[in-house]
């Protein structure tokens, strides 16, 4: 359950990251956002690798 814990929360930051920024006067995401949700993904994807290594054993 950590990990899904994770996962929601992380998930969670990115969909909060996406729709504050569409809420903004223009429309477009800057790049500090991109960076942030990049950095987010990664993490996300450490996350699934942490889990398929300790599934795999």
């Amino acid at each position: 359950h950590m990990y899904e814990d994770r996962i929601d929360h992380e998930t969670s930051k990115i969909s909060q990251m996406i729709d504050s920024n569409l809420g903004t006067k223009s429309s477009n995401i800057n790049n500090e956002t991109l960076l942030q949700i990049f950095h987010l993904v990664s993490s996300y994807k450490t996350i699934l690798d942490e889990l398929k290594e300790k599934h795999s054993k």
